[in-house]
């Protein structure tokens, strides 16, 4: 009778865990659970991300490699690459595909407004620790590894789903005022492809060298644009705005 009672109970204890989420939002996961069932264990692996904002929709695919991560927004044809250095500082590549050129910075070309310019700042599209402080992580254990932060306030709503095992963002979205702000969708992940390959073969040039080159069409177009001396970059803080990267050195 006791063998029964405690089957009982654990059968209940199940169905409250596996309850823990709603049925839309099981769904989700669901989606997301078929999806990572194609990252790759010991390889390269890219990640296409869909981007909803209230003016427009764009794609960003994210490359993961050891010491290295890329941002490639195809509708604009650039890509940043950021490989990490000693002292977890970075460099990066800033790469101009229609062009095929690309702009190197050093670690000491890159100041970041409000946030310290370092590798973990650069390796994912966001840091959920910043989140984590602010909204009660929530679990299920139909869906191992999967962690969904949700952040309400009276006006505003937030909610992250974050794969643990490969410190890979799945979902972020926020809405201010019930008028989405942003949200980054994971739609396709696969192997990577020869995109990074095919930028190390670009014509590069060293951010402290771009004066000499002040005459050339590319460059003159560049600067003219904002992306020589101020760009945004991938990151984004908690207010769903990119992180702004100004450059130490003026032309």
């Amino acid at each position: 009778m006791t063998k029964y009672v405690l089957l009982f109970i654990l059968l209940l204890s199940h169905q409250a865990f596996g309850n823990t989420f709603s049925k839309e939002m099981r769904t989700t996961l669901d989606n997301y659970t078929h999806l990572l069932k194609n990252i790759p264990e010991h390889q390269d692996f890219m990640a296409t991300y869909e981007i909803k904002t209230p003016r427009k929709d764009h794609d960003l695919v994210y490359y993961r490699a050891v010491g290295r991560v890329a941002y490639y927004y195809p509708q604009q044809e650039i890509t940043e690459v950021y490989s990490k250095m000693q002292h977890d500082d970075v460099s990066l590549i800033r790469a101009f595909d229609a062009y095929k050129k690309a702009i190197e910075y050093e670690s000491s070309d890159i100041t970041m407004e409000h946030e310290h310019n370092s590798w973990q700042a650069h390796q994912n599209i966001v840091n959920p620790k910043i989140l984590a402080h602010q909204a009660l992580p929530k679990r299920d254990q139909d869906y191992p590894g999967i962690v969904v932060y949700t952040k309400r306030t009276d006006n505003s709503f937030t909610q992250m789903i974050w794969y643990e095992p490969k410190k890979l963002l799945l979902s972020l979205e926020q809405y201010k005022e019930h008028q989405l702000l942003y949200h980054y969708k994971l739609h396709k992940l696969q192997k990577a492809d020869h995109h990074l390959q095919a930028i190390a073969q670009y014509d590069t040039t060293d951010f402290a060298d771009i004066g000499d080159h002040e005459e050339d069409p590319f460059f003159i177009k560049l600067i003219n644009l904002g992306f020589v001396s101020h760009h945004e970059s991938n990151a984004i803080n908690t207010e769903g705005k990119h992180i702004s990267i100004a450059h130490s050195h003026h032309m």
